[in-house]
C-alpha cells in the first residue's frame, strides 16, 4: 500500500483496458472474440463460514450458493439444475441460487463496502437450510465474482480456474489475511477479470411469494466496519495480576475508562524529564505496569514528559502534581492496537490500525498548531519556526521531539502524519468529553468516534489546511490515518499519472457523467470568498475558486482570483510580467504588515503558555488560543498557497465535482488512485477537462452482477494538474521574523445592558472577562480621574491603573486632630480596575485587592508580626522603616512604574509592577488598636505617632499567592504597604495587559492613580 492519495491506477489494471481496448479495434474478432464481445455473462459465488448446522459447505456440496453460469449439477439421477423431491410434496425443482448482486462503496471516500445479495429459493427445505447458513449476523461469507470469459491478452480466451474459495477459505486453517491474499492472487492472475471480498453479515431478509418460492437477501459489509463497534472503554487485560504492582499505581479510577487514559495515567509516574521512545518508554511503565508494558510495541512508541505541570481549564495554571506529555499519533494507534479487546481468534485481530505505513500530510515551513494543548507539529522550530513552539516551564519538549525526528533519517519522516504528536491532557478532554456524553444516553463509544473526535481538533489547531482522517484498506484489514488534503500526486510522480481512454471504439466505458458536490455550507463560503478581499478562506473554497479561473462575475467581482490561465490570458499576462510581479509583491508586503500585529498576539499567547518573557507561571487560556484561530486559519491558507506557487507545485485537495462512468465489470480499482483523462477521451468533455488541466481521484467503487453481467461504476472527484507559480516569497521568507503591524479594527459589539461594553467577539482574552474581573464602566472610572485633575490615558493600549480605597468605618478625625483612623479589616476589600481602548473599543476590568497592609505589619499582638519582629531580634535586622508601618497615599504617580519582580516575602518571585522612585505615603508607628493613623502632616516631618513622607518606593503591584481568593484569604504579611491582588490570576492579567502596552506603545513606565470610594462611581 503506497501513500493513501496520489498513486495511479495499477499498470497491470490499465494492461486489462489496453486488451479489451485492442480486441474492441480488431477486425477479426473470432471464435473467442464474439464470445467476449456479445456474452457478458458473469457468475456469483457465495461462501458460509457457518459450521455446526449439519450442512457441508465445500466445493462439492450443493450449500455453497451460485449465480450465472456456474449452477452446479446435483445428486445423482436427477435433472441437472434442479434439485431432489422436496419434502413439501413440490417434487423436483430448481436448485436454489443467486439472482443478483450490488457491491456499494460507502463513507468518505469510499473507504468501506456495503453489500445486497438476494436469493432465491423454491421450496421449504432449501429455504430452511439456507436460513440455517447465511442469515447470520455476525458470521462471515466469501462472496466471489467474474466474468465467465475473458481475455488476459490479445487473441485469448480463458475462464477462471482459480477462487479464493479453493486457494483458502475452505482451509481449516483460513484467516482473514489468507483469504485475503487469496483474492489478491486470483485477481492477478485472472486479468483482474474476477474479484471478491470476505464479508459480514449485517441483517437479512426474506419474502415468501405466491407461487410458493422464497425470496431471501443478505446484507454484508466489509470487515472494517466493525470499527463502529468496536468500543474504547477500559481494557480489563490491561489490569495488572499482580496486587503488589498495582498499588504502585496512583489508583486513579479515571485510568479505567480506556486504553489511552490507562497508558497516560501510568507513564505520569514515571517522575522523570525527558524523551521515552522505544524502550526507555516500556522501561518507565514497568515500574507500575509491567503486564502492560509487556504488550506494547517498543519501535512505536514515541513520548515527551515534563513532570510536575497539568493544564485544567478554565482560566488555570499548571500545578505541580501530574505531568504533562506529548505523545505521536503512532504511539495513540500502537497503544490501541495492544488492547485486548482487538483480539480474535486464531491470533488474528479485529482490525489493525497502521503504525507502519508512512502517509504524508501538507505542510510548509510556516506550517504549525495554533493551540499546543492540543497538538505540535516536529518541524524545525528553532530555524523557520519559533512561532509555534511549546516549550511549557521551559521544558523543550518541542524541540526535542523535533530533534528526534529530524535525527530518525527517512523511517520517520517529520512530514509523516504519525508524527504528529497530542498531549495527554488533549487526549483526556476529549475521551471525557466523549464518555460523558454517551453516558448520558446511556451509549459507549467506539473506536472511530474516539479518532474522529481527536482528529477533528489537530486539523482546526493546524489552520484547516489538512484533513486528517481515517482511511481503511480490505485487503490489510488496517486503518490508517490520512490526510485526505496531501499533495496529489506527488510532484515527482505528477507526469506518470495513468491516462485513461473512456470513449470510441476501443472503449467498454459508457455513461459518463458530472455532477458538483457542493454542500449548502460550502456554497455559502464559496459565495462569502467570491466577494471578500483578503478574507481567511478554507483550502477548499480556494480549490474551488481555482476550478473557476478566469471567469469573472461582473455583479460580484472575485478579488482573489489567482489569475489568468488560459493560453490567451497566459499570453497577456506574459507582457504585464513585471507589472502583476510588483503587484503581487506590494499585497504581499500589506499582507506581512497585518499579519505582524496577529504574531505578536501568537508569541504573547506562547509566552504565557510556556511560562516565558513577562510570565513565569505557565498557564492555559483556552480563550485567548480561540481568539487567535480565525486569524490562524487565514495565513495557513495564505502560506499553503504561496508554498505551492513557490514550488511550483498543484494546489492540495480536491474540487467538489465528480466524474461518474461505468465499465464492463474490472477488479484492480482502488481508493485513493489517481488518473487523468486521454486526450481522445477529453474531446467529448467541456473544454476544462482537457490540456492535461485536471486529474481525478477514485472515491467510488461500486460493482453489481446480475443477469446483465457484472458492471463496474467508478467515481472520481476532480482535482487541479496544474502548477501554480509567479506568487511572492515576500510572505513566507517574512513571516517568521514579522513584527507588529497595523491592527485590524474589529467591528463594534453592541453594548451590555448596564451600557459597559460587551465582549462578545473581542479578541484574545476580552472574550471572557468576567472570569478575570467584573466589568465597570469605562466612562465612571476616566470621569473619576478626570474630575482630581489627573491625566487621563486615551490612546490604543495605554492602561490607566486606578486603586479604589473604601474607607468604610473611618473615623474622621483622630485625637490629634491631624488625620483620620483607619480600620485594620485584613481583608482584600479594595479594588484595582484597569481600563484602556483596544481595536477601538474600550474596556475596564476591577479586581479585589488591599491598599493599606496587613494585620502582619500593623497588629502587635498579631501572631505573625511577633514572628517577624523575633525573626528581625535574632537576626539583628529591622524589616520595620523606623517612621512607621506604609500606607501609601490617594494621589496619581505618573511614570512612576515599570514592570520587575517581587521577591519580598515571596517563596516564588513573580512578575510586578515596580516603583522607580519613591512614593508619597502615611507612616504609623504605633502598631496596635487595629488601626492605622492616616495623620498627614507637612511632608518630611512627623508628629509623635504619624506623619506623611517621600520614602514609599518599595511599594508595589504584587499577587498574594495561588491559592484562596478575596473572600477566603487574609493580608496578613502580604502587604506592608504594597497595592496586592487577592487573585494571582487576575494580576497576572494585569501583567498581561502590561506587556501588550509595552509592545504597542514603545513604553516601560506606567502611572497608578489611587482614589477613594467617595471619588468613583462604577
Amino acid at each position: 500500500m503506497g501513500q493513501f492519495l496520489g498513486q495511479s491506477i495499477s499498470k497491470k489494471v490499465d494492461a486489462q483496458f489496453k486488451v479489451r481496448s485492442a480486441l474492441l479495434k480488431s477486425k477479426n474478432f473470432g471464435e473467442g472474440g464474439n464470445s467476449l464481445l456479445h456474452g457478458n455473462s458473469a457468475f456469483i459465488s457465495l461462501y458460509s463460514s457457518v459450521e455446526g448446522s449439519g450442512y457441508p459447505t465445500d466445493l462439492t456440496s450443493p450449500w455453497h450458493l451460485d449465480g450465472g453460469l456456474a449452477f452446479k449439477d446435483d445428486y445423482p439421477n436427477t435433472p441437472k439444475g434442479y434439485h431432489a423431491k422436496s419434502e413439501d410434496g413440490r417434487g423436483f425443482t430448481p436448485r436454489p441460487g443467486i439472482t443478483g448482486v450490488q457491491i456499494k462503496t460507502k463513507g468518505t471516500f469510499g473507504a468501506l463496502r456495503d453489500v445486497e445479495v438476494t436469493i432465491k429459493a423454491f421450496n421449504r427445505d432449501d429455504f430452511n437450510i439456507i436460513y440455517d447458513l447465511y442469515c447470520r449476523p455476525g458470521f462471515s461469507f466469501l462472496l466471489e465474482w467474474g466474468h465467465s470469459v475473458y481475455s488476459k491478452e490479445e487473441g485469448s480466451t480463458l475462464t477462471v480456474k482459480q477462487t479464493a474459495a479453493k486457494e483458502a477459505f475452505l482451509s481449516s486453517g483460513a484467516t482473514y489475511k489468507s483469504i485475503q491474499d487469496a483474492i489478491t492472487k486470483c485477481r492477478e492472475a485472472s486479468g483482474y477479470n474476477y474479484d471478491g471480498m470476505l464479508a459480514i453479515c449485517k441483517n437479512f431478509s426474506w419474502s415468501f411469494n405466491a407461487d410458493g418460492s422464497y425470496d431471501t437477501t443478505v446484507y454484508l459489509i466489509s470487515k472494517g466496519e466493525v470499527i463502529e463497534s468496536i468500543k474504547s472503554s477500559f481494557d480489563p487485560g490491561f489490569t495488572e495480576k499482580d496486587v503488589e504492582a498495582l498499588q504502585k499505581g496512583n489508583l486513579d479510577k479515571s485510568e479505567r475508562k480506556s486504553p489511552l487514559h490507562y497508558f497516560s495515567k501510568r507513564l505520569e509516574l514515571n517522575s522523570q524529564e525527558g524523551e521515552f521512545a522505544g524502550d526507555a518508554c516500556v522501561d518507565a511503565l514497568k515500574n507500575s505496569t509491567p503486564g502492560f508494558a509487556g504488550v506494547l510495541t517498543p519501535s512505536e512508541l514515541e513520548v515527551w514528559c515534563a513532570p510536575g505541570f497539568d493544564i485544567k481549564q478554565p482560566d488555570s495554571f499548571f500545578d505541580k502534581n501530574t505531568v504533562f506529555i506529548y505523545m505521536s499519533l503512532r504511539t495513540v494507534c500502537s497503544v490501541i492496537n495492544s488492547a485486548s479487546i482487538m483480539h480474535e481468534g486464531k491470533g488474528q485481530r479485529s482490525f489493525t490500525i497502521n503504525t507502519k505505513q508512512k502517509n504524508k500530510y501538507f505542510t510548509h515551513k510556516q506550517h504549525g498548531s495554533i493551540n499546543p494543548f492540543v497538538c505540535v507539529l516536529p518541524n524545525n522550530v528553532a530555524a523557520t519556526n519559533g512561532l509555534f513552539e511549546s516549550k511549557p516551564a521551559e521544558k523543550l519538549l518541542h524541540q526535542k521531539l523535533t530533534t528526534y525526528f529530524a535525527g530518525s533519517g527517512a523511517n520517520l519522516p517529520s512530514d509523516d502524519v504519525l508524527s504528529i504528536c497530542v498531549s495527554n491532557m488533549y487526549l483526556y478532554e476529549k475521551l471525557d468529553e466523549i464518555y460523558d456524553s454517551d453516558q448520558e444516553s446511556e451509549n459507549e463509544p467506539g473506536l472511530l468516534d474516539i479518532f474522529k473526535a481527536i482528529l477533528g481538533g489537530v486539523n482546526e489547531a493546524l489552520g484547516g489546511i489538512n484533513e486528517l482522517d481515517l482511511d481503511y484498506d480490505e485487503e490489510l484489514n488496517e486503518w490508517s490515518i490520512v490526510d485526505r488534503k496531501c499533495k496529489i500526486p506527488p510532484a515527482s510522480e505528477k507526469d506518470q499519472v495513468t491516462e485513461l481512454d473512456l470513449v470510441g471504439l476501443g472503449s467498454f466505458a459508457y455513461d459518463f457523467k458530472t455532477e458538483s458536490k457542493i454542500t449548502n455550507k460550502l456554497a455559502s463560503q464559496i459565495s462569502i470568498a467570491a466577494q471578500a478581499s483578503g478574507t481567511g478562506t478554507k483550502q477548499d473554497v480556494k480549490e474551488m475558486l481555482l476550478w473557476n479561473r478566469g471567469h469573472y462575475d461582473r455583479v460580484f467581482p472575485i478579488k482573489e482570483d489567482p489569475g489568468p490561465q488560459t493560453p490567451q490570458e497566459l499570453q497577456q499576462a506574459a507582457k504585464d510580467k513585471a507589472a502583476a510581479a510588483a503587484a503581487a509583491e506590494a499585497k504581499a508586503k500589506e499582507d506581512l504588515k497585518t499579519f505582524g500585529e496577529w504574531r505578536d498576539r501568537v508569541v504573547e499567547a506562547f509566552e504565557k503558555f510556556n511560562g516565558t518573557e513577562l510570565f513565569t507561571d505557565q498557564q492555559y487560556d483556552p480563550d485567548l488560543f480561540k481568539g487567535l484561530l480565525s486569524g490562524h486559519q487565514t495565513y495557513q491558507s495564505k502560506f499553503a498557497l504561496a508554498t505551492c506557487q513557490a514550488e511550483n507545485i498543484p494546489p492540495p485537495g480536491t474540487i467538489p465535482v465528480e466524474l461518474s462512468f461505468k465499465l464492463h465489470g474490472i477488479g484492480g480499482f482502488k481508493i485513493g488512485e489517481t488518473f487523468k483523462l486521454s486526450e481522445n477521451t477529453s474531446k467529448i468533455l467541456p473544454q476544462v477537462y482537457g490540456n492535461g488541466s485536471i486529474g481525478f481521484i477514485v472515491i467510488k467503487v461500486d460493482h453489481t452482477v446480475g443477469d446483465n453481467g457484472w458492471t463496474t461504476e467508478v467515481g472520481a472527484l476532480m482535482y487541479n494538474l496544474t502548477k501554480l507559480s509567479g506568487g511572492s516569497s515576500t510572505l513566507l521568507s517574512g513571516a517568521g521574523s514579522a513584527t507588529a503591524g497595523s491592527v485590524v479594527k474589529q467591528e463594534q459589539p453592541p453594548a451590555n445592558e448596564d451600557g459597559s461594553p460587551s465582549t462578545e467577539g473581542g479578541t484574545d482574552k476580552l472574550q471572557n472577562q468576567t472570569a478575570l474581573g467584573k466589568n465597570v464602566k469605562y466612562a465612571n472610572v476616566m470621569a473619576a480621574v478626570q474630575k482630581k485633575g489627573y491625566t487621563w490615558f486615551a490612546g490604543e493600549l495605554e492602561l490607566n491603573i486606578v486603586g479604589v480605597r473604601n474607607t468604610s468605618g473611618q473615623i474622621p478625625s483622630n485625637p490629634t486632630g491631624r488625620g483620620v483612623l483607619h480600620p485594620i479589616t485584613n481583608k482584600f476589600k479594595d479594588i484595582v480596575i484597569v481600563a484602556w481602548v483596544e481595536n477601538g473599543q474600550q474596556f475596564a476590568e476591577s479586581y479585589p485587592a488591599t491598599t493599606v497592609p496587613g494585620a502582619g505589619w500593623t497588629l502587635g499582638e498579631n501572631e505573625k508580626f511577633k514572628a517577624q519582629k523575633a525573626k528581625d531580634a535574632k537576626s539583628g535586622k529591622n524589616s520595620w522603616n523606623a517612621n512607621g508601618t506604609g500606607t501609601l497615599f490617594e494621589k496619581q504617580f505618573l511614570n512612576q512604574y515599570t514592570t520587575g519582580k517581587h521577591s519580598s516575602h515571596s517563596k516564588s518571585p513573580h512578575p510586578a509592577l515596580v516603583s522607580l522612585k519613591g512614593q508619597t505615603s502615611y507612616r504609623d508607628k504605633e502598631y496596635k488598636d487595629n488601626w492605622i493613623d492616616l495623620a498627614v502632616t507637612p511632608r518630611g516631618t512627623h508628629g509623635t505617632t504619624a506623619g506623611l513622607f517621600e520614602d514609599g518606593g518599595g511599594m508595589q503591584l504584587h499577587n498574594s499567592g495561588e491559592y484562596g481568593d478575596a473572600a477566603t484569604k487574609t493580608v496578613d504579611n502580604w502587604s506592608a504597604g504594597c497595592q496586592v491582588f487577592a487573585d494571582a490570576s487576575q494580576h497576572r492579567r494585569l501583567m498581561e495587559l502590561v506587556g501588550k502596552s509595552q509592545k504597542k506603545t514603545k513604553r516601560n513606565t506606567f502611572a497608578y492613580t489611587l482614589l477613594k470610594d467617595k471619588d468613583i462611581t462604577l
